[in-house]
């Protein structure tokens, strides 16, 4: 959890060292297997944010499976500052390795709906099917 509230470019390497050789990382945008596409994610997000933080509200453990819900806040140059509620899955070996990290988050409301062009229509689409608009 340290890490993950932590979690700036200099510190990916260190977060990785955690991770078995074949780590799964998925989210509303990335489903990648390795260590190395994993670090790619990572300092992509990195160069693509001016900054970025997350705030770890709750964890829960059962047996090698964790659960962290987290606020994910930054700010990028296209969309500017925002923020959003999500959850992560992760699973560690035997070893302590972690295995899988899965983020759970709804990509339209947290990021889709802010960018400019695709902005207005995903808002529109979204209340039409009634569901929540941010």
């Amino acid at each position: 959890m340290e890490l993950l509230e932590a979690l700036e470019p200099d510190k990916i390497e260190r977060l990785i060292a955690l991770c078995s050789e074949d780590v799964r990382f998925k989210d509303p945008f990335h489903d990648v297997t390795g260590k190395a596409a994993y670090t790619h994610v990572l300092h992509d997000m990195c160069k693509k944010l001016e900054w970025f933080r997350f705030d770890v509200s709750h964890q829960a453990r059962d047996g090698n499976a964790w659960l962290f819900a987290w606020v994910f806040s930054a700010e990028a140059r296209v969309v500017g500052s925002f923020s959003f509620d999500g959850m992560s899955l992760v699973q560690v070996n035997d070893a302590g390795q972690v295995t899988l990290h899965i983020d759970y988050w709804d990509g339209a409301e947290g990021l889709l709906q802010r960018l400019p062009v695709l902005g207005p229509g995903i808002k529109a689409l979204r209340k039409a099917l009634g569901t929540k608009d941010a």
